[in-house]
């Protein structure tokens, strides 16, 4: 008989420490916010917790992006990413926009909207002086890209100012536009000082640049 000393034992697999590893980085609240309240980085402190079935959220709060809540949450609870809404800058109409209006700086503002932000929506008052509305846009509505075209800077037959420029010398004159015109594009005007027919390009509204040569 084999002694008993000499008796294989079974030796058991140690396992990792399970809860060590199921450890994540959780926010979590630090007092009752209601639904919509918005939410400070003082309301939150980070914990190390065992999550099962949980996607800790774990943005950055910042001014550009501020959070509201999408619901009631208590104190203690940790932060998922269904329970917030993220802001987000748009540009909106300060008043009612007629169509074939340009954008200004008295009739647009910038606010932050948190839902129902289409994917063309704008998000800055610069860059859209070469463009006009084809829609009335009501106060309050996001603007949308959709929403613009380019806007006709020149008109047949108005007015327009000729700047002729060479390395040297910039000369300023008037003229008749005898077409319509866009930004960068090439429209025929008569010099009203020479009587002649010229081709400019549209650098402006009502201003048109032509070649010194010409």
């Amino acid at each position: 008989k084999q002694p008993t000393s000499l008796s294989p034992r079974r030796i058991e697999e140690t396992k990792p420490n399970q809860e060590v590893k199921d450890l994540a980085d959780v926010l979590v609240l630090k007092r009752n916010i209601e639904k919509g309240e918005p939410i400070a980085p003082d309301d939150l402190v980070m914990k190390k917790l065992k999550v099962v079935d949980f996607l800790p959220f774990i943005p950055k709060l910042n001014d550009q992006a501020p959070w509201i809540t999408s619901k009631d949450l208590k104190a203690g609870e940790s932060l998922a990413q269904t329970d917030i809404l993220v802001g987000r800058r748009v540009l909106t109409a300060a008043s009612a926009i007629p169509s074939g209006s340009g954008l200004s700086e008295t009739l647009t503002k910038i606010d932050i909207r948190y839902q129902g932000i289409p994917s063309d929506a704008l998000d800055t008052k610069g860059g859209w002086a070469y463009m006009e509305t084809n829609r009335t846009i009501m106060k309050g509505e996001i603007i949308r890209e959709r929403y613009l075209r380019k806007a006709k800077l020149v008109r047949r037959k108005d007015p327009v100012i000729l700047v002729n420029k060479s390395r040297s010398i910039q000369i300023i004159t008037s003229g008749t536009a005898m077409q319509d015109g866009y930004y960068g594009q090439s429209v025929k005007v008569i010099n009203t000082e020479s009587g002649r027919s010229v081709v400019g390009t549209v650098i402006g509204r009502g201003k048109v640049a032509i070649n010194a040569g010409q």
